[in-house]
């Protein structure tokens, strides 16, 4: 697996955590986890305004209100296939 693909399953499976934080979890630098998060995973990722990043997904722009809510197995779902798509999505970048 890459660096670029570890990050991004890093970043969905724990969204809002610094760039710092990422490499640490990973044995990287945190030098390295932002050379690829502005390199390779630039549109598949953003950050805050405190550089916490968070996959870009219809999932992260839900409204947050009490129309929305997920069970603890739709929403273990929904990651799934969240994290299927930029995979593929990655994988479709990397590959042109």
């Amino acid at each position: 697996m890459s660096d670029a693909e570890k990050i991004l399953k890093a970043i969905i499976k724990h969204p809002g955590r610094k760039a710092r934080q990422i490499a640490e979890s990973l044995g990287l630098t945190r030098r390295e986890v932002n050379a690829v998060i502005y390199g390779q995973l630039g549109s598949t990722v953003y950050h805050d305004t405190s550089f916490r990043w968070w996959p870009r997904t219809q999932l992260a722009e839900l409204p947050l209100n009490n129309k929305v809510r997920l069970t603890a197995s739709e929403w273990k779902q929904k990651r799934k296939e969240v994290a299927n798509l930029l995979a593929s999505s990655l994988i479709r970048r990397n590959s042109t």
